[in-house]
């Protein structure tokens, strides 16, 4: 019966304690009911999925929705981008011995994109955290556009008057 709920427990006004509880008397045994600042959240489990099931269920309404047009500017926009970053993004580079390998970088970079792109605004923020990182794959106009689609970024920089020069083409457009 209690299977399906979970009990979230916050404790202290200043410093804010958090536990959670998963059966009830594990709950019931934990809790102080004199505790004017402890509060109690409870909730019930809709449902349960693994993180890969999760992904691909994701990725199918992402695809159905794409097929019948209803994804906004912003979902399109994301789709861009990470399609872009898979074209600009080299698959070699060079070492710190000046020898060129495999770029791993980018797996590990389009695994963290395919994850974001789930949720906009996670999308958004790891672009900003990545803000330097993602200006500096490619000059373009294109690049720099479709990144100003998902956050409207006031500067590129980037001191290179090329990049600077298309951001603010990109920045106009």
């Amino acid at each position: 019966m209690d299977m399906n709920k979970i009990w979230i427990v916050e404790t202290g006004s200043k410093f804010k304690k958090v536990k959670v509880y998963r059966s009830k008397s594990q709950f019931i045994s934990n809790i102080n009911l004199n505790d004017k600042e402890q509060f109690i959240y409870e909730y019930d489990l809709v449902s349960s999925i693994s993180s890969v099931d999760y992904a691909k269920q994701s990725d199918r309404n992402i695809q159905i929705r794409s097929v019948l047009g209803e994804l906004d500017e912003k979902e399109k926009a994301i789709l861009d981008f990470i399609k872009l970053y898979e074209e600009y993004c080299p698959n070699e580079v060079k070492n710190y011995n000046g020898l060129i390998v495999k770029n791993s970088k980018k797996n590990t970079v389009l695994g963290d994109l395919n994850k974001h792109r789930i949720d906009r605004k996670s999308f958004a923020k790891y672009l900003v955290s990545n803000r330097d990182y993602f200006m500096r794959i490619s000059s373009e106009i294109e690049w720099y556009k479709t990144i100003l689609k998902i956050h409207k970024f006031r500067e590129c920089g980037i001191s290179d008057e090329k990049s600077k020069e298309n951001f603010k083409i990109a920045k106009s457009l």
